[in-house]
C-alpha cells in the first residue's frame, strides 16, 4: 500500500479510526488522508480507497 484515502461520515469516528489503522499498518504506514464527509447514504459509516502495488 502507497496511499490511502479515508472518509468519514462523522469526526466522532477519528480517534477509533487511527487505532484500528495503526494495527494494521503497525510499521511504515503508507501516505494517509482522512477527510469527514456527508455520504447520499446514511447508514455508510466510512468509505476507504486504496492504491497498492505489486
Amino acid at each position: 500500500m502507497v496511499k490511502v484515502t479515508v472518509q468519514l461520515s462523522k469526526s466522532e469516528d477519528f480517534q477509533k479510526m487511527n487505532e484500528l489503522y495503526s494495527r494494521y499498518f503497525a510499521t511504515d504506514p503508507p501516505a494517509r488522508t482522512t477527510i469527514v464527509s456527508g455520504f447520499a447514504n446514511n447508514d455508510i459509516l466510512v468509505e476507504i480507497d486504496v492504491i497498492a502495488t505489486k
